[in-house]
This record gives structure tokens, C-alpha cells and sequence, in this order.
């Protein structure tokens, strides 16, 4: 149960990062 919790942790954090990049290249595009 604890791996299954960490991968969705994990999971969460690189799409976060994924969005903030993707906004910063909109922002970049502009």
C-alpha cells in the first residue's frame, strides 16, 4: 500500500511540474 501511495505522489508532483512548464512555454510563445 505505501508504494501505490508513493507512486501516486509522484505521479502528482511531475504532472504539477508538467502544467507549470507548459503554462511558462504559453507564456513564452506570446
Amino acid at each position: 500500500m505505501p508504494l501505490g501511495i508513493r507512486s501516486m505522489t509522484f505521479h502528482a508532483i511531475q504532472y504539477n511540474i508538467n502544467r507549470m512548464i507548459d503554462m511558462q512555454v504559453n507564456q513564452a510563445d506570446r
